[in-house]
């Protein structure tokens, strides 16, 4: 199965090496192709992900933007990139290795098993500044408003 992960990163370079290998070493069970659309970085993202994928040799597609688009549209960006990678399931995550990789694991194999056609992650517990949450919950609005369904993250 092609599974492509897709992923926004920016100034990620202290967890980026390690969210990469343990995905590596989690979905060794499917084809996989990895995404990543770098937003301007001021760190060493960049080199950092050029160093771990030139070692291991992984099917990995840096995109690195021009100018600092933000979260959404550089999310937006490696999903139409994710679709040139003839996709069964792709997955959209952050970059910033917040997430267990073992729960993205389970959610794969869910996603597999059901046969849904969307599969939503929900973060429990999340720490987030006020301005944050409130753009959270107005996204939350705009998606009901559109599609009739309320995401809970």
């Amino acid at each position: 199965m092609n599974l492509v992960i897709t992923m926004p990163v920016y100034n990620e370079s202290d967890g980026i090496m390690h969210f990469l290998s343990d995905l590596q070493s989690r979905f060794q069970d499917f084809n996989l192709s990895i995404i990543i659309v770098n937003d301007c970085s001021i760190d060493s993202t960049e080199n950092t992900i050029n160093q771990i994928v030139s070692q291991n040799n992984w099917d990995t597609t840096l995109i690195n933007n021009e100018t600092n688009r933000g979260h959404g549209p550089s999310t937006i960006q490696g999903l139409r990139e994710s679709l040139t990678h003839n996709p069964d399931l792709v997955l959209a995550i952050d970059g910033d290795g917040h997430f267990k990789t073992s729960e993205i694991e389970q959610c794969c194999k869910d996603f597999v098993n059901l046969r849904p056609q969307i599969l939503e992650g929900v973060r429990v517990h999340r720490d987030a500044p006020m301005f944050r949450r409130y753009t959270t919950k107005f996204t939350r609005f705009l998606v009901f408003t559109a599609s009739g369904n309320l995401p809970q993250d």
